[in-house]
């Protein structure tokens, strides 16, 4: 007959060696994980779609 039993310890390391490979796996594929999740976020538009030019800089 074979006892199977549970304690808090292998329980808690159990926990403790998943949250590793958690941390391990986000420090090589964080940024791959982070550009898929949040994406691009710069939006990009013509201020003259005619194509005329602008001072930004007013003179005197």
């Amino acid at each position: 007959m074979l006892t199977c039993q549970f304690s808090y310890s292998s329980a808690i390391q159990t926990v403790g060696v998943l949250g590793t490979l958690a941390i391990a796996g986000l420090a090589i594929w964080g940024e791959q994980i982070r550009h898929r999740l949040a994406g691009p976020k710069l939006r990009l538009r013509l201020h003259d779609p005619q194509g005329g030019a602008y001072n930004l800089v007013e003179r005197d």
